[in-house]
């Protein structure tokens, strides 16, 4: 999944880079079809935008790609018009070769700040994704249907059987914030299913905003979650956004519960992990399908500072550098510490 979303980026940079480069290698008295790349580079973006939402990395590329497009507009004329080029101008040659020399280090900045991931062979632990969809009745069941929407998203981390590791005898539930995703905390749950748990993990979709009370219309997750941490930031809005998820987020427990009570043995206890907002919504959970044993809060462990967005310095480092000023952890020491914080916390209690 990470790998994906670094090559989404090297995409851009690449259409953004072929575009430029032309002035070195467009000869004169030809269609300067190369132009066409501008616009399919800008639309490009967009799709990046959309898809992983509104980032520093995601609003530098649409900038870099917003101005390729900008400069490039006489030459989408020229060509649409057969026109052939006889020079380019020394202003264009300027500005094309700042933009090349600035997306040329940012590519390399992406590369060396690309997010970690844990290999599961390694870890021996295995993963499941699972897609669901609420019907009529509000029941989540499988995803069938390419045309249904996707509105749950399971991802189950549990011990290798295969390479001699035995799960313990609890079910972590784990729903994310919703300004992450399961992926920021990919190297945290990995950790936890290596120590014994079976994690069931749950990405849930979500429709409007507390600002938006009264639109129906379901704007793309990115752009809601975009807004979601916009929201957070403004003092009298805050307090207001937070109050809004909490019981949204105790539901989804509740879901994600029955979800895991259905594949469970009844000889499992169910736990919480939770970080951010779900982690302020744990007392609002009335309706379990299995009794909650115990809750572990992350924004609880006072050397874990990314509250709400997960263990960035692994999952996104770029994000951990430009939000939090926390350097890229290659070492995997946070998640490996909350994971280790986690265990001790339930493994110390009674079971009975």
């Amino acid at each position: 999944m990470f790998i994906t979303q670094l090559y989404g980026e090297l995409l851009v940079i690449f259409l953004i880079i072929l575009t430029s480069s032309r002035i070195f290698f467009i000869d004169h008295s030809r269609l300067d079809s190369f132009a066409l790349f501008a616009p399919l580079t800008f639309l490009a973006s967009i799709l990046y935008l959309l898809n992983w939402g509104i980032s520093f990395t995601g609003q530098i590329l649409f900038c870099l790609s917003f101005i390729v497009f900008f400069i490039n507009w006489r030459g989408l004329l020229r060509f649409f018009n057969h026109l052939y080029i006889d020079t380019y101008s020394l202003g264009f040659k300027i500005s094309t070769c700042v933009l090349l020399a600035f997306t040329v280090s940012f590519a390399i900045f992406l590369i060396i700040n690309r997010p970690l991931h844990l290999d599961e062979k390694k870890y021996q632990i295995l993963t499941e994704t699972k897609t669901y969809t609420k019907s009529q009745s509000g029941e989540y069941v499988l995803h069938s249907n390419p045309l249904d929407s996707k509105d749950l998203i399971l991802k189950i981390y549990s011990p290798d059987p295969n390479q001699g590791k035995q799960e313990n005898n609890l079910v972590a539930l784990f729903i994310p914030d919703k300004r992450a995703s399961i992926h920021a905390y990919d190297s945290y749950l990995t950790l936890l299913a290596k120590s014994g748990f079976k994690v069931y993990s749950a990405n849930f979709g979500f429709s409007k905003l507390p600002i938006d009370e009264n639109i129906k219309f379901k704007y793309p997750h990115a752009i809601q979650q975009a807004k979601l941490k916009y929201l957070l930031k403004k003092s009298n809005y805050a307090q207001k956004a937070i109050d809004f998820f909490k019981p949204i987020h105790a539901k989804e427990f509740e879901i994600l519960s029955q979800i895991a009570d259905k594949n469970e043995p009844p000889i499992k206890k169910f736990v919480i992990v939770a970080d951010g907002i779900p982690a302020e919504s744990l007392s609002l959970i009335s309706n379990p399908a299995r009794k909650i044993e115990s809750c572990f809060k992350l924004n609880s462990i006072p050397e874990y500072k990314t509250n709400g967005y997960g263990f960035v310095e692994q999952t996104d480092p770029v994000t951990a550098i430009t939000k939090f000023g926390l350097k890229k952890d290659i070492s995997n020491h946070s998640a490996s510490y909350a994971a280790m914080k986690t265990k001790n916390e339930f493994e110390a209690l009674k079971w009975h």
